[in-house]
C-alpha cells in the first residue's frame, strides 16, 4: 500500500520555550470542612476513647496518689499616709503588683521557712517525718523541699493573694500552711516599729537636705540678677524687641535706597562706555541748555536773525550778498552752539554719576552701622532671654523642692500615729488555712476532658499531617494552587454517576444525562475556545500515569464535539496498550501504526463509526506497531496534517508519559496537548515536571484535566452532583 504524499502543514502554532519547573509546589490546600466530613468519624471515636481513657486515669490516681491542697488568702491594702484616713489610700495597680509580689516573696524566703520548720506542730506531721534523721528533722533537706511544695498566687483583678501547699495529707497541708501564716504575721510585726523609725530618720535628713538646695538655688537666682544688670526681665526684652524693629526698618530702607543708586550708577556707567548710547534725562537737557555759553550763543543767534528780518522787511532780497552772509554767520553759530552743548550735557552727565557713586558709598557705611548696631542688640536680646530661661529653670526647682518638702514634712508628723498601731498593716489575713475536704487532684471534671482533647487532639494532628505529608493530587483545589498550571475541568468518579454508564469509553453516548456526560460538556467548552483562538485543530490528550483515563476522556471529548455538529477524528496512538478499538468495536488493524510503517494509507484506516461525525484509527496491527519511534518521525506529521485537512477536531491518545515518550514525540507533533490527572494516583511533583517538559514542545499546552475525582476528596462535589441528577431527571420527566 503507498505511504501518504501529502505536504506536512506549516500553519499550525509555534513551538515556545518554556522553563521547565521541576520542583513540586509547596503550597497544600487544606479545606477545614472538607477534612472534617471526612474523618469526623475517626475524631469522635478518638473523643470516646479519651474519655474513656481520662476517666481511667482519674480513678487509678485517686486510688495510687492522691492530692490535697490548703490555702490562705491574704489582702493587701494601699499604704496610709494619714491618721485619719483610714483603709482610704490611693495606690497604683503597677506600685500594688510589686508589693504583693514582695510579700509572696517573702512568705516563701528562706528565713520564714527555716523558722516554720522548727514548729513543733509542723514537726509532728507526716510530711516532716520522711526527713527525720537520727530523731531529728534535717532542715537542710527538708527546706528546700518545703519551699517547693509551697505555691504563691495572686487573685486576678483583685488585692488578694494566696499561699497554698499540695500534698497527700489533708491534715498536713492544713497544719504546714496555717504554721507559714503565723510565723509570717510575726515577722511583720516585728518589722513594724524598726521600718517606721527608719522610716522617720530617712524623713528628716531628707528635709533638711531639701531645704539647703533650696536656699543654695535662691542665692545662685539673686547672683543671675546682678550680673544680667536688670530688674525687669520682661521690659528689658520689650525694650530691646522695639530696638531690633527700629534698626531693622532703618537697615531695609538704606539697602533698598543703595540698590537703586547702584542700579542707577550702573546704568549711567554702561552709557558712558565708549560703544553706548547715553539717554539724557529732560532734568539734565534743561540744566545744560542754561549754561551760560549755550545760552549766550542762543542770544547772539536770536538777534542776527532778528537783524535778517529786518533787512528783508527794508526790501533785501535772500540772495543779497550781506543776508547771505549773516545766514551763513547764523549756521556756524548755530553748529558751535551744538558743540557747546553737547559738551555741558556731558559735563552734567558726569557729574551727576559721581554724585550718586558717593551717596551710594555714604549709604554703605550707614548700612555697616546700622548691622553692627542690630547685631549688638539681639545679642543683647538673647543674653536676656537666656537669663529668663535659667530663671525659670531655678524658680521650677524651687517650687519642686518646695513641694517635696511640704510632703516629706506631712508624712513625718503623721508617722508618728501610725508605727504603733496595727490597724495600718498593710498585709491583713482574709482567709485561714482549711483542712481540704476534697481531692484537688485527680479530679473527674478535668481528667476526662483532658483525655478527649489529648486522644482527639493527637489524631486530628495526624490527620492533619497526613494530609500536608500526601503528594498525591486529590482534588482540583491542589492543581489550582500550582504556578503556572491551567485547570481545565473535573470528571467525577463513575461510581458517583447515578446514571451508571455501561462503558466509560461511550459515557456520552450511552448516558447523555449522566454526570459524567455533564462533565465533558463542560469541560468541551474551555478546550475548543482555546484551540479555536490559537488556530489548532489536532489535539493530544496524555496521561501521566497508567490508568489516569485518557483515553476515556478523549474518547467522551470526541463525542462531545461531535454533538455540536463537528466532523471529529479519534487517534489511538498508544502503541503499547491501544484501547480504542475495544472502545468503539473495531478491530486493531489496520490502522496508525501501519501507515507509519508504509503499509496503508489514511484513507485506508481512517474508519467511520456508529457514532455521527466520530471516525476512528485505530493502533494497527501488532507487527506494524512494534517501533513506537515512527510517532516522532515526518511520517506522523503528514497524517495529522492530513487528517486536518479533512476533519473539523483531530483529538489524539498516546501511552502515559511516565511509562513511554511517545506522548511527548506526538507533543512535538500536535497543536495543542491536554494533560490528564487521575485523582488520588498522580503526586503534585510529576504533574508540575510534566508540565514543564510539555511547555518546552512544540504543541500549545492547554491545561490540565483531573479525572475521577470522588466525592469524599471533592469537598462539597457529593452536593453538586445530585443536584445536577436531580435537576436531569426532573427535566426529563
Amino acid at each position: 500500500m503507498s505511504s501518504i504524499a501529502q505536504p506536512v502543514r506549516t500553519s499550525v502554532a509555534p513551538v515556545r520555550s518554556v522553563a521547565p519547573s521541576s520542583a513540586p509546589t509547596s503550597g497544600v490546600a487544606l479545606d477545614p470542612i472538607r477534612l472534617l466530613k471526612k474523618y469526623y468519624p475517626l475524631l469522635i471515636a478518638s473523643a470516646v476513647i479519651g474519655a474513656v481513657l481520662g476517666g481511667a486515669a482519674h480513678f487509678v490516681l485517686a486510688r495510687v496518689s492522691p492530692q490535697y491542697t490548703a490555702f490562705a488568702t491574704f489582702q493587701c491594702i494601699p499604704e496610709t499616709t494619714s491618721a485619719l484616713a483610714v483603709g482610704q489610700g490611693v495606690i497604683s495597680q503597677d506600685e500594688l503588683m510589686r508589693f504583693m509580689g514582695t510579700q509572696m516573696a517573702i512568705i516563701t524566703s528562706t528565713p520564714i521557712l527555716e523558722r516554720v520548720l522548727r514548729d513543733a506542730t509542723v514537726e509532728q506531721t507526716k510530711w516532716a517525718q520522711q526527713y527525720f534523721v537520727g530523731g531529728r528533722l534535717n532542715t537542710l533537706v527538708a527546706q528546700p523541699e518545703l519551699e517547693k511544695a509551697l505555691t504563691t498566687r495572686a487573685v486576678p483583678q483583685s488585692s488578694l493573694f494566696r499561699v497554698s501547699m499540695t500534698w497527700r495529707n489533708p491534715q498536713d497541708v492544713q497544719t504546714i500552711v496555717a504554721a507559714v501564716t503565723r510565723v509570717y504575721q510575726e515577722d511583720q510585726r516585728s518589722n513594724a516599729q524598726s521600718t517606721s523609725v527608719a522610716r522617720r530618720d530617712v524623713l528628716s535628713k531628707q528635709i533638711t537636705s531639701v531645704d539647703s538646695a533650696i536656699k543654695d538655688l535662691n542665692n545662685s537666682r539673686d547672683r543671675l540678677l546682678e550680673s544680667g544688670n536688670v530688674t525687669d526681665l520682661d521690659a528689658g526684652i520689650a525694650t530691646e524687641d522695639v530696638r531690633v524693629a527700629r534698626l531693622s526698618e532703618q537697615l531695609v530702607g538704606s539697602k533698598s535706597s543703595q540698590a537703586n543708586l547702584l542700579s542707577q550708577f550702573a546704568s549711567m556707567e554702561k552709557m558712558s562706555q565708549a560703544d553706548g548710547v547715553i539717554q539724557y534725562s529732560d532734568e539734565l537737557r534743561e540744566s545744560a541748555n542754561r549754561d551760560p555759553v549755550v545760552a549766550g550763543m542762543d542770544s547772539q543767534m536770536a538777534n542776527m536773525r532778528a537783524e535778517v528780518a529786518a533787512m528783508m522787511a527794508e526790501g533785501y532780497g535772500k540772495e543779497h550778498e550781506t543776508i547771505r552772509m549773516m545766514e551763513h554767520r547764523i549756521k556756524a553759530i548755530g553748529r558751535e552752539r551744538e558743540e557747546s552743548y553737547n559738551r555741558a550735557l556731558r559735563k552734567l552727565f558726569d557729574s551727576r554719576k559721581d554724585e550718586i557713586r558717593t551717596a551710594a558709598d555714604g549709604l554703605a557705611a550707614s548700612i555697616q552701622q546700622l548691622e553692627k548696631d542690630l547685631a549688638e542688640v539681639q545679642q543683647r536680646k538673647q543674653e536676656l532671654v537666656k537669663l529668663r530661661i535659667r530663671l525659670k529653670d531655678i524658680d521650677d526647682q524651687v517650687n519642686r523642692l518646695t513641694e517635696e518638702r511640704n510632703q516629706a514634712d506631712e508624712a513625718l508628723k503623721q508617722i508618728t500615729l501610725v508605727m504603733s498601731n496595727s490597724v495600718f498593716d498593710r498585709v491583713r489575713l482574709l482567709v485561714p488555712a482549711q483542712e481540704p475536704k476534697q481531692m484537688s487532684f485527680p479530679r473527674l471534671v478535668i481528667m476526662v476532658p483532658m483525655g478527649v482533647v489529648l486522644i482527639a487532639g493527637l489524631t486530628g494532628a495526624l490527620v492533619l499531617l497526613r494530609e500536608i505529608l500526601d503528594q498525591r493530587v486529590r482534588g482540583p483545589a491542589d492543581l489550582s494552587a500550582m504556578a503556572r498550571l491551567r485547570l481545565l475541568g473535573i470528571v467525577p468518579d463513575a461510581q458517583e454517576d447515578p446514571t451508571k454508564p455501561a462503558s466509560l469509553g461511550t459515557a456520552f453516548r450511552d448516558a447523555p444525562a449522566g454526570i459524567t456526560s455533564e462533565s465533558f460538556r463542560v469541560l468541551r467548552s474551555p478546550i475548543v475556545k482555546a484551540m479555536d483562538s490559537g488556530g489548532h485543530k489536532t489535539l493530544l490528550v496524555l496521561a501521566g500515569m497508567p490508568g489516569s483515563g485518557a483515553s476515556t476522556v478523549a474518547s467522551n471529548l470526541a463525542l462531545a464535539c461531535a454533538g455540536v455538529g463537528e466532523r471529529v477524528l479519534l487517534i489511538d496512538a498508544n502503541m503499547r496498550r491501544p484501547a480504542l478499538h475495544k472502545v468503539y468495536g473495531l478491530s486493531e488493524g489496520p490502522g496508525l501504526g501501519d501507515v507509519l510503517a508504509g503499509s496503508g494509507s489514511f484513507a485506508d484506516v481512517a474508519r467511520t463509526t456508529s457514532v455521527t461525525n466520530v471516525s476512528v484509527v485505530t493502533a494497527g496491527t501488532m507487527a506494524n506497531r512494534a517501533l513506537p519511534e515512527r510517532l516522532a518521525g515526518e511520517t506522523m506529521a503528514r497524517v495529522l496534517a492530513e487528517a486536518s485537512e479533512k476533519y473539523d477536531r483531530v483529538i489524539v491518545d498516546s501511552a502515559p508519559a511516565i511509562v513511554a515518550g511517545d506522548g511527548f514525540a506526538l507533543a512535538n507533533r500536535v497543536d495543542a496537548v491536554v494533560m490528564v490527572v487521575r485523582a488520588m494516583c498522580e503526586k503534585r511533583g510529576l504533574v508540575n515536571r510534566l508540565r514543564g517538559q510539555l511547555g518546552e514542545c512544540r504543541g500549545e499546552f492547554l491545561g490540565v484535566v483531573v479525572n475521577a475525582v470522588r466525592a469524599s476528596a471533592g469537598g462539597y462535589l457529593r452536593g453538586n452532583i445530585k443536584a445536577t441528577h436531580e435537576y436531569h431527571r426532573a427535566d426529563a420527566a
